[in-house]
């Protein structure tokens, strides 16, 4: 089967949330195999969740690419453009989507906690997950956009734009990785980001934007975390930050939505 061509071999629905509940599993019997390891490496249990989740992603993506018959650089970049000059034309409208993206999950993130408040397991953990350290920023910033990127883009969504009309296939890709993240808390800046990555998957069939967006999206919210949300809270604050954010998003969405479709 992996001599056929990638184009013969779409994900349906059903095949898409198999893949992720295969990598959920795969990274809960990760995590229990290291555990017997965490004093050994002397990692705390955000830090081995994050191995845990990294090489999962990895193991899931490098069997997916033997079973298409998918090379890297198919997956990364599948377009006539070069990567440089597609990254060069989405980076500006793509960051300009952040500072809403941030204010949004912001706003869900206290909503949630207001109505499901942490437990103090899940507020000690999440608390290490965004402590600044170079293991916890490594893994937020470079190896889960990359990683997660070519899971869920680029091969998912790949796969699901070969089935679907590409609003159903962003919106199903969407919801697969807010759930992947299996917390309800993380679920919601799982989807909202994740349609907006696929948004750009789909417009430009390269995972370098989404890479970027994905990274400088962690990148505001682990800053963010180090003032324990006061930096967030102070911008929101201003008066001017609202309609910046709407105006800088309208701009960023109708750039996006310029590009030729790749569908």
């Amino acid at each position: 089967m992996s001599g056929r061509s990638p184009e013969t071999l779409p994900y349906g629905l059903g095949a898409a949330i198999l893949t992720v509940l295969s990598f959920v599993l795969l990274e809960m019997l990760l995590g229990g195999l290291l555990a017997d390891l965490q004093d050994t490496l002397g990692i705390t249990d955000a830090q081995l969740g994050e191995l845990a989740r990294v090489l999962a992603t990895g193991l899931v993506v490098s069997t997916l690419l033997g079973w298409r018959g998918l090379t890297h650089a198919q997956i990364l970049h599948d377009a006539p453009s070069p990567p440089l000059r597609t990254l060069l034309l989405t980076a500006a409208p793509l960051l300009a989507l952040l500072p809403l993206l941030w204010s949004v999950n912001g706003w869900m993130d206290w909503l949630l906690q207001a109505l499901l408040p942490l437990s103090a397991w899940e507020a000690e953990w999440f608390s290490h997950a965004v402590d600044g350290t170079f293991a916890s920023t490594l893994s937020a910033c470079v190896l889960a956009p990359v990683l997660e990127e070519m899971l869920f883009r680029g091969l998912i969504l790949r796969g699901l734009l070969l089935r679907y009309p590409p609003a159903t296939a962003i919106v199903h890709s969407a919801a697969l990785f807010g759930l992947a993240h299996f917390n309800v808390y993380q679920f919601f800046v799982g989807f909202s980001t994740g349609l907006v990555l696929g948004l750009a998957y789909q417009r430009t069939r390269s995972l370098w934007p989404c890479v970027l967006l994905h990274a400088a999206f962690n990148a505001g919210v682990l800053w963010m975390a180090s003032s324990d949300g006061q930096a967030l809270s102070d911008a929101i604050g201003q008066p001017l930050w609202l309609p910046v954010s709407l105006a800088l998003f309208a701009w960023g969405l109708r750039r996006v939505l310029s590009l030729p479709s790749k569908a």
